[in-house]
């Protein structure tokens, strides 16, 4: 799925040799939600096994069923959980990852001046949100590896034009580190193609986050979406059939 001729932004493409370390297995979607269970214990997470059956095979290019809770039902009472408030959402999923020794060094931008999420990745997330029963999304994902070395701009269009992407905002991908911390244990980074950062409330949004391992074990930074260097790794989610709204519950 490495088709790089068409993108705009293939120069901002490297050759990389970087991947996962050989003892990385993800975790199910059952120890993901023992884990999102003991942050979140007020989520209904009735619907989540149904929602893990009807997402079916892996598409091609997956790796992983991934469970996150909604931004609107942690954002219970906010007007604009996808917009306006979505920065101080994103604070509560932060707040969960200082057990990994997070550094957050985007702590100055995380404000709804600077702060946002893609157009495309917002109207992804409100639709499957909207859609999808219970408390949690349920969908699967790639954690970077698929556009190994690309840029976020040659990413997020690599994976818009797949047709059944789409680029992952930092609430999934961190709540993906949250459910894997060992998938930063070597040097592939994880991209958020779905956020958007412009370093002054009147500038452009020419920036956006991603995780990375440091000598603190987990690190939270923004930077240029143009960066394009070994390390880089955008993630991805996959697009599946619509929730039924009347999924039957687990037993």
């Amino acid at each position: 799925m490495r088709k790089t001729a068409q993108n705009p932004f293939a120069e901002e493409i490297k050759d990389t040799k970087l991947g996962y370390d050989e003892e990385y297995e993800p975790s199910t979607w059952k120890e993901q939600l023992e884990i999102l269970s003991g942050f979140y214990p007020e989520l209904d997470s009735s619907h989540v096994s149904a929602l893990v059956r009807a997402c079916g095979k892996l598409p091609e290019g997956a790796e992983l069923i991934q469970v996150s809770p909604k931004m609107s039902a942690l954002g219970k009472g906010l007007s604009d959980p996808y917009g306006a408030d979505c920065a101080a959402i994103l604070e509560i999923l932060l707040s969960n990852l200082k057990p990994l020794e997070l550094k957050n060094h985007a702590a100055k931008v995380l404000n709804p001046q600077q702060y946002q999420l893609l157009s495309s990745a917002r109207k992804v997330q409100e639709r499957l949100e909207k859609e999808t029963p219970g408390d949690f999304l349920v969908f699967p994902i790639q954690s970077g590896i698929l556009y190994a070395g690309y840029s976020t701009n040659a990413g997020r269009w690599a994976i818009e034009a797949s047709g059944n992407q789409w680029p992952l905002p930092s609430w999934i991908v961190g709540h993906h580190v949250l459910t894997n911390p060992d998938r930063l244990g070597a040097d592939l980074w994880l991209d958020c193609p779905g956020d958007e950062v412009r370093l002054s409330s009147n500038g452009h949004f020419e920036d956006s986050t991603y995780f990375f391992p440091g000598i603190a074990k987990l690190h939270f930074s923004y930077g240029a979406l143009s960066t394009h260097v070994d390390s880089c790794a955008p993630a991805s989610g996959f697009l599946v059939a619509k929730p039924k709204a009347n999924a039957k519950k687990a037993a």
